[in-house]
C-alpha cells in the first residue's frame, strides 16, 4: 500500500511539473499601422437567458453597451438555435435603438461541456470587425458615463496600440421588479448600481479588454485556448500585451459595475481552472493586471506612465 501510495504521488508531481518543460508554440508579434476606427463594437458570449430576470439582466447590459456612444453595436456570439429563437431580445432592442445595433453570430467553439474557447472569442470577434475600436466583454458589466470618449482619448494618444482595461464595481440587485419589462434607454445605471449593495473588487479583476481593431490584429488569433469564464486567462492577457501594446487601465475611480458577482468558494480549484492554469504555464509569460498596466488613466484628465514620470493629457 505504501509503495501504491508513494506512485501516485509522484505521478501528481510529474503532472505539475509537465507544463514548464513542454514548449509552447511561438506567438505572433502585431504589425502596427494607421487606419481609422468607424464605431464601437461590443462582442459578448452570454449565456442563454432562461428566465424573465436574466433576460432583463442580460437587455440592462446590452442597452448600456449601445447607450455609450451614438456608433454603438453589440455582436453576440451564440447558438441560434437556442438562443432568443423567438427574436424577443433582439426586437426589443431594434425597437428602443433602431436597426443594426444588435446582432447574433454563430457560436464558438467550445469543450466538451460546451464551454468556449477565448482563442476563438478574440478570433471570432477580429474577424467580423475590422478597423473598429472593438471591446471583448463580459455580458454581467455595465460602463460608466463617458466610457466611449475615455477610449476614443486613449486611441487617439496610443493609436494601435493602445490595449485598455480597467477595475470594476460589484453591485447586487435586490429589488427585480424594478427592471423587469424594462426600457433601459433612459435609464442611469451608474445612480441605480450605486443604490444596490455595492462593493469594490481586487485589482486583479477584469471584464473588458478595448483595441483599435486592425490587420495587426491577427496576433490574437494565436491565444491559447484557455477556457471562457475560468481563471488564470485575464492576468495572462495583460502580461503579454505588456510585452507588445501599450496597456492601459481607466484606473480605481473609473469602474465598470459587475452585476450580481456571486462569491462561490474554490472556483480555483476546479478542472477548468486546473487547466488554464496549465496552459498558462506552458505559454509563460509574468502575468499582469490592473496595478501593473504601462499606464494609468487619473481623474479623466490624464495618463500616468507605471514609474509616475511621464504624465500625458487628456483632451
Amino acid at each position: 500500500m505504501t509503495m501504491f501510495l508513494q506512485c501516485i504521488a509522484i505521478l501528481v508531481i510529474l503532472s505539475s511539473i509537465i507544463p514548464f518543460i513542454i514548449k509552447g508554440y511561438p506567438l505572433e508579434t502585431p504589425i502596427f499601422i494607421h487606419e481609422k476606427f468607424v464605431n464601437y463594437t461590443f462582442v459578448s458570449v452570454p449565456r442563454e437567458p432562461k428566465t424573465p430576470l436574466q433576460f432583463a439582466l442580460l437587455k440592462m447590459a446590452i442597452s448600456n453597451w449601445i447607450m455609450s456612444s451614438n456608433q454603438s453595436r453589440v455582436i453576440l456570439i451564440i447558438n441560434q438555435m437556442e438562443f432568443d429563437v423567438n427574436h424577443s431580445l433582439y426586437d426589443q432592442i431594434t425597437s428602443e435603438f433602431g436597426s443594426d445595433r444588435l446582432i447574433y453570430q454563430n457560436s464558438l467553439k467550445s469543450n466538451r461541456n460546451n464551454i468556449p474557447y477565448i482563442n476563438n472569442w478574440f478570433k471570432s470577434a477580429i474577424s467580423t470587425t475590422p478597423f473598429n475600436i472593438l471591446t471583448l466583454i463580459n455580458a454581467d458589466i455595465l460602463l460608466p458615463p463617458g466610457w466611449a470618449e475615455t477610449i476614443r482619448q486613449i486611441i487617439e494618444i496610443f493609436g494601435e496600440t493602445a490595449f485598455v482595461t480597467g477595475y470594476r464595481l460589484n453591485f447586487d440587485i435586490e429589488n427585480y421588479s424594478y427592471i423587469l419589462n424594462k426600457s433601459f434607454n433612459d435609464f442611469n445605471f451608474t445612480e441605480y448600481a450605486y443604490s444596490c449593495n455595492h462593493s469594490e473588487y481586487s485589482f486583479r479583476g477584469m471584464d473588458f479588454f478595448t483595441f483599435l481593431n486592425h490587420p495587426g490584429s491577427d496576433f490574437f488569433k494565436t491565444i491559447p485556448p484557455f477556457i471562457m469564464g475560468k481563471y488564470e486567462w485575464d492576468n495572462w492577457l495583460i502580461g503579454k500585451m505588456n510585452q507588445l501594446y501599450q496597456t492601459v487601465t481607466l484606473g480605481p475611480n473609473y469602474r465598470t459595475y459587475h452585476i450580481n458577482h456571486p462569491s462561490t468558494a474554490n472556483k480555483r480549484l476546479t478542472e477548468y481552472s486546473v487547466y488554464n492554469k496549465r496552459l498558462r504555464l506552458m505559454h509563460y509569460t509574468p502575468t499582469s493586471d490592473n496595478e501593473h498596466t504601462k499606464w494609468s488613466v487619473v481623474n479623466r484628465s490624464m495618463i500616468i506612465s507605471l514609474d509616475r514620470k511621464t504624465v500625458l493629457s487628456m483632451n
